[in-house]
């Protein structure tokens, strides 16, 4: 009988979290930016965007290393990449 792997609820909700997040990412990269002028004049706008991009721009860590984690497989060569793409995100 083939042995039935442990699904982890957690981790794919998570993973799901972070797609979502991606998408906004690409979503705010095509909007302007607030400018000082129009921080002054709307500053709950302002602040909720650089809050919102703030969020966002930690999904694509989390989403790279949540694939690696699943991806490793206990093998010295995927525990390497997986490594190389951690230490890269720092750059």
């Amino acid at each position: 009988m083939d042995k039935i792997k442990e699904r982890y609820s957690g981790f794919e909700l998570l993973r799901i979290v972070a797609m979502i997040l991606v998408l906004i990412v690409h979503v705010l990269i095509c909007l302007p930016r607030p400018t000082t002028d129009f921080a002054i004049a709307e500053p709950f706008k302002a602040i909720s965007f650089y809050f919102t991009d703030a969020i966002s721009i930690i999904c694509v860590n989390v989403f790279i290393l949540i694939s690696g984690w699943f991806g490793i497989n206990l093998r010295l060569q995927r525990l390497s990449i997986l490594l190389f793409q951690v230490f890269s995100l720092q750059l």
